[in-house]
């Protein structure tokens, strides 16, 4: 395993009410904001001065989150997306979503581990490479 395997990488949340979080998130914390048009819409990256730290995306544009709650997913760095799939299947976690791609960024997931936590999985692009 790399040294990444396993951290925490990315965290974001997934609201129904964008406009709603990124004025709280911009008043409270100071946050700025870059929408960012994705495949399946916009994506709003939230930053302090120059660094990206979190984002925040519509619960709406993903039909697989149907029926939850904004909430805030954290994800976790592995060395393949598509193996730890595999092995969650094999160890009695649930794929809430399968592996996608996220243009010149990742390669992501999102399981519930057997306890039923839901959490994200990815895997960084090494130099924009991109596995399809």
């Amino acid at each position: 395993m790399s040294e990444k395997h396993g951290k925490i990488h990315w965290s974001e949340l997934i609201t129904s009410d964008v406009d709603a979080a990124r004025i709280y998130f911009e008043k409270v914390a100071g946050w700025t904001f870059t929408t960012i048009q994705m495949p399946e819409g916009s994506y709003h990256m939230a930053s302090i001065g120059e660094k990206n730290i979190t984002g925040i995306m519509d619960i709406n544009l993903h039909p697989e989150l149907n029926g939850l709650s904004s909430f805030w997913l954290t994800s976790i760095s592995v060395d393949d997306v598509d193996a730890t799939v595999a092995q969650t299947r094999e160890l009695g976690g649930k794929i809430i979503r399968e592996p996608y791609d996220v243009p010149g960024m990742a390669r992501c997931a999102v399981i519930a581990d057997p306890s039923g936590g839901v959490i994200g999985l990815l895997t960084p692009f090494e130099n924009g490479a991109e596995t399809q």
